[in-house]
């Protein structure tokens, strides 16, 4: 005997006739055939009874599309504690309930306008952006409850309303949203903006009129719409707007004829690319180049010699959209004798491409003509590496302006010229040999590593010194030998290179060998070695200690500036040096100190102030100087030296400390007898009465 229920189908219409509403839950859930489940959700949706909200909230989050549909029709038809549940599924955590909720309610349609307009008049605002997006799938049935929000008190709520009507108003919106554009509130005025740019040709008449209107926010919006939809109706009311009292609304009006494009329009933008404002004409500049009309190129070449440096590139940026047709106009520009000209002519070049290469490369040849340096530059930025051998040639320009832009536009090709560089390394003429290894450091051609440790030992000084300099750029590991018996060489440009160069590399190895250097008869060697010894940092200590006690006063001092750029890991050694008997190492020690600043060494600087060692207190007073803090007594006391440099000194440092204290010993020292101490202290009171 059959147990009824048991695998029946359930009849739905028989239940729906009873009221029975557990029964048609019971049916929603039928798994075998869907049919029953939506059928048993359009019979829950009209018996207005809350206990079916959940079960077909479920189901509304459910796979099937039809039951979906149906469960959505039917949450609608339950009333508001229906609405209400998909109301709240639209702030859900689960990003798909909040999508289904959304989509049921859109699907409910008309019905369910009321409880989302409550939504939108609520104080979430991410609820109320769901809300928006849900109306606008409902549709046109919204709009005759949307238009009083717009003149609501709160902006967000005029915001939101005035997004959903640019999606569903149409030419009824429009006057509302007219209105819009003079809200008090920035948000709302571009909301309605871009509501009227969406609605689109029905709103021209209007937005033409609004560019008229009081407010100059509401006139530049207008323009900004007109510009969006692109009809040909506005051009003559947009040139109007080029005459605007306002630059934003001329500005506005300028890119909107841009996007509108034709004659008429390029004509009008003409004649902007004069007005005053440099906002307007870079937008009519770019608004002529968007455009494209040929006879623009004549009123933008203009542009290219003017005062203003955004309009000169808005108007290279707009000719280098012409292409080939400009090219014969701006390799004219190019001559021009105002160096401006031709660099904005160059970059527009550059812009064009390689349609405008060979004109380039004829006027790089031409001797003796104006804007050579910008065909090199135009090249390299275009990325003309069939140049790279004519770039080459003119590393060794007599023109050192060419010379440079033709250096600069091998190293902005990068890799597409190494191999012309390696070549010219190598086997090139004498005078571009150099300019080649510089551009190949600049580039960073690692592969260029072995031509150029072999050009380190060339019979040309100015090659050797740009291969070193190369290999430090590159941070060649192998170069390392090479360039420390460099550091030998006879010619100072190529010792200083090398020291340079070793530092980049940073090796620690090599420090005794730059240290050696500090003793150089040449300022630019020493110092370089100073700066390559610091860059190696804590692990040259060591090998510049012993420095710091040479006899050459100038040797100490580097060993000094190379200790105080390594930094704070250099303190207590120099702490230290200061307490060793030699005055020597003590003015290397106060040197270092002062550069690393440190406070710790205030009290062993002040302490050096009363040293016999004229040398020291002068160092010791710089380094105070330098650090700043509690010195002005000691440092008061030193302005009466017999050294008139280490009154000068400590005048200087005095100055420094940021103590008004000091104000009295400075002024004092203005009547000093020796020259250097009152040329000091006159340029300490400048200082700081311009501190004041």
């Amino acid at each position: 005997m059959r147990i009824l229920g048991i695998g029946s189908t359930p009849d739905v219409g028989k239940l729906r006739a009873e009221g029975n509403v557990k029964g048609l839950v019971k049916a929603l859930r039928h798994k075998r055939d869907t049919t029953v489940c939506v059928a048993a959700a359009e019979a829950l949706g009209t018996m207005s009874d809350n206990s079916a909200v959940e079960p077909l909230f479920t189901a509304l989050n459910g796979e099937n599309t039809e039951l979906k549909a149906a469960a959505a029709k039917a949450l609608g038809g339950v009333g508001d504690a229906g609405l209400g549940r998909m109301i709240d599924g639209m702030n859900d955590a689960d990003v798909r309930v909040r999508r289904t909720s959304a989509q049921g309610l859109s699907l409910v349609g008309e019905p369910a306008i009321p409880a989302l307009m409550d939504v939108l008049y609520g104080p979430s605002d991410s609820l109320r952006s769901a809300a928006a997006s849900t109306l606008v799938r409902i549709g046109e049935p919204c709009v005759h409850v949307l238009l009083p929000a717009l003149r609501e008190d709160r902006w967000q709520i005029c915001e939101t309303a005035a997004r959903v009507l640019g999606e569903v108003g149409g030419e009824v919106a429009v006057p509302e949203l007219i209105e819009a554009l003079n809200h008090t509130n920035r948000n709302v005025r571009e909301a309605a903006g871009v509501a009227l740019q969406d609605i689109g040709e029905p709103a021209v008449q209007a937005l033409g009129s609004a560019l008229s209107a009081e407010e100059s926010d509401s006139r530049r919006l207008a323009a900004s719409a007109l510009g969006k939809i692109g009809t040909e109706d506005s051009i003559d009311a947009l040139a109007r707007a080029l005459s605007d009292p306002d630059w934003s609304v001329r500005r506005a009006a300028a890119s909107a004829l841009g996007e509108i494009g034709g004659s008429t329009s390029a004509r009008a933008l003409e004649r902007a690319l004069s007005d005053t404002d440099s906002d307007v004409k870079e937008a009519a500049a770019e608004a002529l180049g968007r455009i494209g009309d040929s006879q623009a190129i004549g009123p933008l070449l203009r542009v290219l010699g003017d005062d203003d440096e955004r309009s000169r590139v808005s108007a290279a940026g707009a000719l280098a959209q012409f292409g080939e047709i400009a090219v014969d106009s701006l390799m004219g520009a190019l001559g021009s004798n105002s160096t401006e000209e031709r660099a904005a002519a160059a970059q527009a070049l550059a812009g064009i491409g390689m349609g405008a290469a060979e004109r380039l490369l004829s006027q790089l040849h031409s001797e003796g003509k104006a804007g050579r340096d910008g065909a090199a530059w135009a090249l390299g930025q275009m990325g003309a590496s069939d140049a790279a051998p004519d770039l080459i040639a003119h590393t060794a320009d007599q023109d050192h302006l060419v010379g440079n832009a033709a250096l600069s536009a091998l190293v902005t090709l990068g890799g597409e010229a190494v191999g012309e560089l390696v070549s010219a390394v190598q086997s090139g003429d004498a005078e571009v040999r150099p300019g080649a290894a510089h551009a190949l450091g600049r580039i960073g051609a690692t592969k260029a590593e072995d031509p150029l440790l072999d050009a380190v030992k060339a019979e040309d000084a100015g090659l050797r010194a740009a291969s070193a300099e190369a290999l430090g750029r590159i941070r060649s590991q192998k170069a390392g030998p090479g360039l420390a018996d460099a550091l030998e060489d006879p010619d100072a440009e190529v010792r200083r290179a090398a020291a340079g160069a070793l530092g980049q590399i940073g090796d620690a190895r090599y420090a005794e060998a730059l240290v050696a250097v500090l003793s150089d008869a040449n300022y630019m060697v020493r110092s370089a070695a100073a700066a390559s010894l610091a860059q190696i940092g804590p692990a040259a200590i060591a090998v510049v200690l012993p420095a710091a006690d040479h006899p050459d006063r100038t040797s100490r001092l580097a060993a000094g500036t190379a200790l105080g750029r390594i930094g704070s890991a250099a303190l207590e050694p120099a702490l230290d040096a200061m307490s060793r008997p030699s005055v020597r190492t003590q003015e290397t020690a106060a040197t270092a100190l002062g550069l690393i600043g440190d406070e710790q060494a205030i009290d062993v600087l002040i302490e050096g102030l009363r040293s016999s060692d004229e040398n020291v207190r002068e160092a010791c007073s710089i380094a105070l100087g330098g650090i700043g803090g509690p010195a002005v007594d000691p440092l008061t006391e030193v302005m009466e030296d017999v050294y008139w440099d280490v009154r000068a000194a400590a005048v200087v440092a005095l100055s420094l400390t940021g103590d008004r204290l000091a104000l009295d010993p400075i002024s004092e020292a203005l009547r000093d007898p020796g020259r250097p101490v009152r040329e000091a202290a006159q340029e300490a009171m400048d200082r700081l009465e311009s501190a004041r």
